[in-house]
């Protein structure tokens, strides 16, 4: 069984979250295991880290409060190699507020938030992938816990998508979406780790036009993980949105594969979950 830790980042649209997007890590069950024990391990060596946050780490506050940036660095660079040791594969997939705002945004319902939206194309890639492989192995999704809205927000987009893919490949999902404490669960801080980078970026990339992109030592060695990133831009939403015109029920995710472009986001080094 693949289990998939996803956090969120760049909730509520300001100058400083242009991006909205949902990343993380999909592994198998007992290579997790492994690679927790691991990341404990580095974690408490010194300096000793009791928790980690990836926007706490970028600014050396909170938990990295006196630490160096060399410090940092290497112990964080220490945690990556153990989820390329164990062949984590990343995944990424956002969108900008103002292309969402533009196309998709409502005052109620499912499309108030990207969350569905965004959702709906991480686990359908992540299904596919699977789907074609002869073992067609379990995926269990596993989201941080806590904000109540973010929960609702996932449950509502796992509902709206049941019902429009294939039961073939819905019947691959172990359950609904789990929602576990991050404080507890290191797979889901190293989700954190990468969602708090990946949007980094992308707002790097925005404000400059593409001109600039994030950089920091921690993002050099997060963007060597093989894995996939997928950032909708307007070609893309233009054509989902025609899509979705055409259906009677208004929901984001629909049977046909077509609903689903694959562009590319930032470069990220292909892999399939297998």
């Amino acid at each position: 069984m693949l289990q998939v830790f996803v956090d969120d980042s760049g909730r509520g649209e300001n100058q400083e979250n242009p991006v909205f997007l949902l990343a993380g890590y999909a592994g198998r069950v007992r290579n997790w295991e492994a690679a927790a024990d691991a990341l404990q391990r580095i974690m408490r060596k010194s300096p000793k880290l009791e928790y980690l946050k990836g926007k706490e780490a970028a600014s050396l506050t909170g938990n990295f409060a006196g630490w160096r940036a060399e410090q940092r660095d290497s112990k964080l660079r220490e945690m990556i190699a153990v989820l390329k040791k164990y062949r984590m594969i990343a995944v990424s997939f956002g969108v900008s507020y103002k292309d969402f705002n533009r196309f998709f945004a409502e005052a109620h319902g499912i499309n108030k938030t990207p969350y569905a939206i965004i959702f709906c194309h991480m686990v359908v890639w992540m299904l596919m992938s699977a789907f074609k492989k002869p073992s067609r192995e379990s995926i269990e999704l596993i989201f941080d816990q806590g904000v109540i809205g973010r929960e609702r927000h996932i449950q509502n987009a796992y509902e709206g998508l049941m019902g429009f893919i294939p039961s073939e490949m819905t019947g691959l999902l172990v359950g609904r979406p789990r929602f576990e404490d991050d404080r507890k669960v290191l797979p889901l801080q190293m989700a954190d780790l990468l969602a708090w980078h990946s949007r980094r970026d992308y707002y790097e990339q925005t404000a400059s036009r593409g001109t600039r992109r994030w950089g920091a030592k921690v993002w050099d060695e997060l963007r060597k993980i093989q894995g996939k990133a997928l950032f909708l831009r307007t070609p893309e939403l233009i054509n989902l949105n025609a899509d979705l015109a055409k259906s009677a029920r208004l929901t984001l995710c629909r049977k046909h594969q077509s609903m689903w472009p694959v562009v590319s986001g930032r470069e990220l080094n292909s892999s399939s979950l297998l």
